[in-house]
């Protein structure tokens, strides 16, 4: 079973879902960062059972196979998977103190 994410507004929290991470920067209804200008995102992962990687063509979640294989939901199997960074490591990098001023 693999893990669902969404991406967090960094401002209110909210959660969304199919956000192009190509469109940079990418804001909530708020006017908060979804996708930062420099790409960066704040991932929750639905299902804690499993570690979270993305797929690194698409930037779409993607999980380890139990036969060891990688695969992404879009891009399909064999792709090249990079560890999501957790809310801790992200958050503030682009912004002071943890909340970005606009």
């Amino acid at each position: 079973m693999s893990a669902k994410h969404v991406l967090v507004c960094w401002e209110c929290g909210k959660e969304h879902d199919c956000v192009p991470l190509s469109q940079r920067p990418y804001l909530c209804d708020c006017g908060g960062y979804v996708v930062s200008p420099s790409g960066k995102v704040m991932l929750k992962r639905l299902d804690e059972s499993s570690a979270t990687y993305l797929c690194k063509q698409c930037g779409r979640p993607g999980r380890i196979t139990e036969d060891n294989q990688t695969y992404c939901e879009h891009c399909g199997p064999g792709v090249e998977l990079v560890a999501a960074p957790d809310e801790a490591s992200v958050y503030g990098m682009d912004c002071k103190g943890g909340r970005c001023e606009w």
